[in-house]
């Protein structure tokens, strides 16, 4: 991370590294604190490289969009019952790989820690371990195409939409 702290930044981050230090009897902390007072930035820089870089909000809305996908199938597939000859793990919430998608496995799993989209997402998020973002990329405009009924999916919709997957 290329970030350049000011003079006040690098000031609260010693301050709050020094309490650390001396909280905790943590000499390594103490240390950070005062390289970060110093102006010592080969010795503190290390320490921004642990911020991941904020998601931008076209991605945010990627993810949101998809795991609402995937809530409007699995409510709508309940509300028409076997009669929809759909079945229930074809419209389970695949997620995205950990290690290709990781920033946007890990957004669903503070989605989760956070209570959000826990029916499809479990206490954990879920890992695809193959690469989904194509896929879904391919769901989404048909999903979207359905305009206000998008949340009140007919089995021919549903259909539809998974057939967009490619697979």
């Amino acid at each position: 991370m290329d970030t350049k702290l000011t003079n006040a930044e690098r000031l609260i981050l010693a301050n709050q590294f020094d309490i650390l230090g001396h909280i905790h009897e943590d000499k390594e902390k103490i240390r950070m604190a005062s390289h970060l007072r110093d102006g010592h930035e080969y010795l503190y820089r290390d320490l921004l490289g642990t911020v991941s870089p904020e998601m931008e909000k076209d991605t945010t809305e990627f993810v949101l969009d998809t795991l609402s996908m995937y809530r409007a199938m699995n409510h709508s597939l309940i509300k028409l019952g076997d009669d929809a000859d759909i079945k229930k793990e074809d419209v389970d919430w695949p997620g995205f790989d950990g290690n290709n998608e990781g920033n946007l496995y890990f957004f669903t799993r503070a989605l989760s820690s956070d209570g959000r989209f826990d029916e499809l997402l479990g206490d954990n998020g879920v890992n695809s371990h193959s690469p989904m973002v194509h896929v879904y990329q391919q769901m989404l405009p048909v999903w979207k195409e359905f305009g206000d009924s998008r949340y009140q999916l007919t089995a021919a919709q549903i259909k539809e939409i998974l057939a967009a997957r490619g697979y």
